[in-house]
């Protein structure tokens, strides 16, 4: 009884029952390359949450924990700048907020839903769970974020170099990207020579990056408050750098 009252069970039922929509693999991008069933058992071990219109999911400022994908339904990210509502970006099914929030950043957006929505709503605790009981589907769930990162940050370094051109944290920035890459590199270099010492020194590292990655944030937050005009830019800008401290977690 003490080991079952900590257990989720998974039942056929509760499989057959789960609604994801239409081809979740084929039109949710983190369940890529898994079979219905497996896109399931993730849900299923995950927390599938209806929200009402009108509802705020993220709220700015706060301490992230949890990560969402959108399952049908739409949502607004926005922030407050002295007073004024800034639209980020609207997102539908398929999209993934709060990633960052598995590695307990703070939020950097409100998120609100603008149409009644359903999210899964997961955090690191469930991504352990299913790494013991589901190793194959969590590795494939791991390479879905990291490719999503992957785009994201392609995505905003195309936005920023069709936008007017800033000085504003740029050093920072390719220093902190140098960072990282050369944290790939000795990562895959130690791996390939299975030297536990050097996979310790880039596990090490990542005290740096974090601090480089706060000292980012708070310096981009100080460009917004001084001139609200560049909140669009700046977001791409935090969106990029936030991606690049999840790749060197």
């Amino acid at each position: 009884p003490a080991l079952g009252s900590k257990l989720r069970i998974v039942t056929l039922w509760d499989m057959l029952r789960l609604d994801l929509g239409q081809s979740p693999q084929h039109t949710i991008p983190l369940l890529s390359g898994l079979s219905l069933r497996q896109a399931r058992v993730f849900a299923l071990m995950s927390k599938l949450e209806t929200i009402p219109s009108g509802k705020r999911v993220i709220q700015q400022g706060d301490l992230a924990r949890d990560i969402y994908v959108v399952v049908d339904g739409t949502l607004e990210a926005w922030v407050d700048s002295h007073g004024d509502h800034k639209t980020l970006s609207t997102m539908g099914r398929g999209a993934v907020m709060g990633e960052a929030g598995y590695f307990g950043q703070r939020r950097t957006a409100n998120v609100d839903t603008v149409a009644p929505s359903r999210l899964l709503r997961f955090d690191s605790q469930d991504l352990e769970r299913l790494r013991i009981r589901y190793p194959w589907i969590a590795a494939t769930i791991f390479r879905n974020l990291n490719r999503i990162q992957a785009e994201r940050i392609a995505r905003m370094a195309s936005d920023l170099a069709t936008q007017e051109r800033t000085t504003h944290g740029r050093s920072e920035v390719q220093h902190l990207a140098r960072h990282v890459a050369q944290m790939v590199r000795d990562a895959l270099d130690s791996f390939a020579r299975m030297d536990a010492e050097a996979a310790l020194a880039v596990a090490r590292e990542d005290q740096s990056v974090d601090r480089e990655y706060e000292a980012l944030l708070r310096q981009c937050i100080t460009f917004m408050m001084e001139d609200p005009r560049t909140i669009r830019r700046v977001m791409d800008l935090i969106w990029s750098v936030r991606a690049l401290e999840r790749i060197g977690d």
